[in-house]
């Protein structure tokens, strides 16, 4: 008998090990993936309320130094304020990432403005994984950079 959610086997660890080795993708290598916080800036003003301020939009670049696919990528972010509170949680999908190129990818920061970020935490990499869906571990392979005064940090 094989009660498969709990991964409790009957049949012996040779399957248990098997299915296991089955699940994992291409291994990335700390810094094949790069991240780097390119810019950012003042979005465009909403027309439905004039009296909104103009949003902050933030540019980054996802290098994928490896030879493998990133089929499915995403990461959440942590958005804190000049006095390190944290004040809003990001989520950013870009995919694929191909093998040896860059992937740009903009996305909302703040609805109030770029001086209300003092720094961005890369929280977790809740999608990475190959074409047949194995895992990627995105984590130690990212090398978070930042090109503004905004730091991106783990």
């Amino acid at each position: 008998m094989v009660a498969v959610g709990l991964g409790v086997s009957c049949a012996g660890p040779t399957v248990a090990a098997s299915a296991g080795a089955a699940e994992a993708g291409p291994v990335l290598a700390a810094g094949d993936l790069t991240l780097t916080l390119d810019a950012l800036v003042a979005g465009p003003r909403r027309p439905d309320d004039p009296k909104a301020g103009a949003p902050c939009l933030a540019t980054m670049r996802i290098g994928n130094r490896s030879t493998a696919w990133v089929r499915t990528f995403a990461m959440r972010l942590l958005v804190h304020d000049p006095q390190g509170v944290v004040v809003r949680r990001v989520s950013v999908l870009a995919m694929p990432l191909p093998p040896g190129k860059t992937t740009m990818a903009t996305f909302p920061v703040l609805d109030t403005g770029c001086a209300g970020v003092g720094s961005l935490t890369i929280l977790d990499f809740p999608q990475c994984a190959d074409g047949a869906g194995r895992g990627m571990r995105c984590r130690t392979a990212a090398i978070p950079d930042s090109r503004v005064t905004v730091p991106l940090t783990f």
